[in-house]
């Protein structure tokens, strides 16, 4: 937009115009009264560009110390916002900590008490009976492994790492491998590939 000194350079034509034409038009002798007016024209023209100056000078000051005065608010916003998130960030590693951990407590007992039954009860669960430990047994694993997931997944979400190009073939027989035991006796698992691969983090679509 238009500054003041542009206004008043266009308005310090106007007494510089009218001192030329009191020059040449009413002038006769060196210091008459056209001569002193033209000089007074002259003068009052740099007055006017001086003026148009120092207002520029003012106003470009007051914007520079308005924008200042944005930039530390919003830097001190932005530190207040980065203190939360750090503390949000530990209150949710502290919490996610604290939930593995009561999650694998049962997981142990269960483990245990698998292990009791297979030693007193050897003779009587016979093979039928030994198949299903070792499927309770598998699911304990996967539910260890689930937690540990967990785990990373929330750093991973904070941290991050380079996308990469990722086999989606690997990821979904590895997916299907580990749910087969759980899946049932009706469950199938129907593939119409092969997939492509994908461009992305490896870590979160295969705990996704």
């Amino acid at each position: 937009f238009p500054s003041v000194f542009s206004h008043s350079l266009f308005l310090s034509s106007l007494p510089a115009i009218a001192c030329e034409i009191a020059l040449v038009a009413g002038s006769k002798t060196p210091f008459d009264f056209y001569f002193l007016l033209a000089s007074s024209l002259k003068v009052l023209s740099y007055l006017i560009l001086l003026l148009g100056l120092y207002f520029d000078y003012i106003y470009t000051y007051m914007d520079d110390l308005h924008m200042k005065r944005q930039i530390s608010s919003a830097v001190k916003s932005l530190e207040e916002q980065k203190i939360e998130l750090e503390k949000s960030n530990y209150e949710l590693d502290h919490f996610v900590y604290m939930a593995s951990h009561d999650l694998k407590t049962p997981l142990r007992s269960i483990a245990s008490f698998t292990d009791l039954i297979e030693e007193d009860f050897e003779n009587e669960i016979g093979e039928t009976g030994a198949t299903y430990l070792n499927k309770i047994r598998k699911g304990i694993g996967k539910m260890e492994n689930l937690i540990n997931q967990v785990l990373t997944l929330s750093r991973i979400d904070r941290v991050g790492k380079d996308p990469h190009e990722t086999d989606m073939n690997t990821l979904i027989h590895r997916a299907v491998a580990e749910n087969k035991d759980f899946s049932g006796k009706k469950a199938k698992f129907i593939f119409k590939g092969p997939f492509p691969k994908v461009f992305c983090e490896e870590e979160k679509i295969e705990h996704a």
